[in-house]
C-alpha cells in the first residue's frame, strides 16, 4: 500500500500539479484524512479554492495555496502531543500520506478542482500544495523513523 517515498511520489506530484516559484499569498487549510472528516468532493474543493458565482461556477481564484493537514489519525492516535491522547506511530503517518496520494484521494480531487477552474475561465492557474506534518511526540521518534526498518 505504501508507495516509495523517493521518485514515485515526487514524480506523481510533479505530473499532477504545476509548481510555481512564486510564494503563495492566500492559503486554504484543508483538514482531511482523519476520523470523521469529510471526503471533500471536487465541487467542495472548487468552493474552497475559487470565487464562485450564484450558480456555483468558478469566476476567479480565491487562494493560490492549499495546506493539507490533520492532527488525529484514523487509528485514534494523535500526530502531535495531545492531552490524554496516544501519540501516533510511523504506520499512522504512512497511512495518512498514502491516503493523500491515493488515485482518488484529496490531491487528485484538488487537481481536478483546479482543472475545472482553468476550464471555466480559459486561463492558466496553479495552486501550491503543502502537507503539514506536525511534530511527532519526542518519546515516539524511533517508531516514527522506523516503520518497517527502511524509513
Amino acid at each position: 500500500m505504501s508507495a516509495p517515498v523517493n521518485g514515485v511520489l515526487i514524480a506523481s506530484l510533479v505530473a499532477s500539479f504545476s509548481f510555481d516559484l512564486a510564494a503563495p499569498s492566500r492559503w486554504v487549510l484543508i483538514y482531511t484524512g482523519g476520523p470523521n472528516r469529510p471526503a471533500y468532493t471536487v465541487d467542495d474543493l472548487v468552493h474552497l479554492t475559487a470565487i464562485v458565482d450564484t450558480a456555483g461556477n468558478p469566476v476567479g481564484p480565491l487562494c493560490d495555496g492549499a495546506i493539507l493537514l490533520e492532527f488525529h489519525a484514523v487509528s485514534g492516535r494523535y500526530y502531535m502531543p495531545f492531552p490524554k491522547g496516544e501519540p501516533s506511530l510511523g504506520s499512522d503517518w504512512m497511512l495518512y500520506l498514502d491516503s493523500l496520494m491515493a488515485s482518488a484521494g484529496p490531491l487528485t480531487r484538488l487537481d481536478s478542482a483546479v482543472a475545472r477552474e482553468i476550464s471555466a475561465k480559459s486561463t492558466n492557474r496553479s495552486i501550491s500544495v503543502a502537507v503539514m506534518v506536525p511534530y511527532p511526540d519526542h518519546e515516539r521518534t524511533r517508531s516514527f523513523t522506523m516503520v518497517d526498518g527502511t524509513m
